[in-house]
């Protein structure tokens, strides 16, 4: 599965590429954090090998990617 967004935005191809485990990881939720961080659409998200590869302009914080978990079903 992946998400680019389409755009006549270029992707910047000497970003470097961040590499999450996809264990918790809501793909919905990414997608759309992606769209909101990045609306000109110069970004990139593949998910292979059980991790989401992603190339933006800027990696991601540790708040934004705690913002695409799954919320637990445990209460």
């Amino acid at each position: 599965m992946a998400y680019h967004q389409r755009s006549a935005a270029k992707i910047n191809t000497k970003t470097d590429v961040q590499v999450l485990p996809d264990a918790y990881i809501d793909s919905s939720k990414l997608a759309v954090r992606l769209k909101e961080l990045f609306p000109a659409g110069d970004f990139k998200a593949r998910h292979k090998n059980s991790c989401w590869m992603i190339q933006a302009p800027r990696q991601l914080s540790e708040l934004e990617i705690e913002s695409i978990y799954q919320q637990s079903s445990s209460a």
